[in-house]
């Protein structure tokens, strides 16, 4: 249980802070030690001296980036680890589909990571040192009926993770996706147990079942040299 401490006195940069897998994961690096920046749509729910919040509207690209150049400004221009962890899901057929809400799953869940990413790297890339994560999703392989927003949102995004992972390994900057499977929040309250029953016959197993694995897996992660560009659990 010892590698659990390992991230200790990082900055961490966390979107989606508000509730689910963000704000437990704000919570467990703070307890560990660590100066997490997070933002949501809503107030802070967390009271903690290290904790800095924004209440972001992450469709905005000017706010972001006037967010992040807040961040460098008041710490030494240096984050250790980005969380892409915030997204939104809308299940709908194509037909119903309008324009706000692709619009609105596209920024926020392709565009806002994407963006962030762009930003941050480029000083990991002169400190020669960071840790990227993004927050995937099996509906990117899956591709079932009502999820085409969604689902090619996580696929487009794991594209990308995949590219820049090469790009800047080089440079001792990792980069991992989380394709998470299932796990118990708010987001996936909408899931039935029918849909939760299919997915424990479609995959072999769910090794991130829980918020706490994930945590332990990113801790894990952190130290590699090289970690897997996706981390998924493979299909039966």
């Amino acid at each position: 249980m010892g590698y659990l401490v390992l991230i200790k006195n990082k900055n961490i940069l966390i979107t989606g802070t508000s509730k689910g897998i963000g704000n437990f994961l704000a919570k467990k690096f703070l307890k560990t030690g660590n100066n997490v920046w997070g933002c949501s749509r809503k107030k802070n729910n967390i009271k903690h001296k290290n904790y800095f919040h924004k209440k972001l509207d992450l469709s905005d690209e000017k706010k972001i980036i006037k967010w992040v150049k807040e961040i460098y400004k008041n710490n030494n221009f240096k984050i250790d680890i980005l969380i892409n962890n915030a997204a939104i899901y809308e299940k709908n057929l194509n037909f119903f589909n309008k324009f706000k809400n692709i619009s609105n799953t596209y920024k926020i869940n392709l565009i806002a990571p994407t963006l962030l990413t762009n930003i941050i790297s480029k000083q990991m890339l002169k400190n020669r040192s960071g840790l990227i994560i993004f927050i995937s999703s099996v509906a990117s392989i899956l591709q079932e009926p009502g999820t085409s927003l969604y689902a090619s949102s996580k696929s487009a995004i794991e594209s990308y993770a995949k590219v820049i992972k090469r790009e800047l390994l080089k440079f001792n900057v990792k980069v991992c996706v989380f394709r998470i499977q299932y796990i118990k929040t708010t987001l996936s309250k909408i899931i039935n147990q029918k849909k939760i029953s299919k997915l424990k016959q479609i995959f072999a197993s769910n090794k991130i079942s829980t918020k706490e694995k994930l945590y332990r897996e990113i801790v894990k992660i952190f130290v590699l040299k090289n970690p897997p560009a996706i981390i998924s659990d493979r299909k039966k």
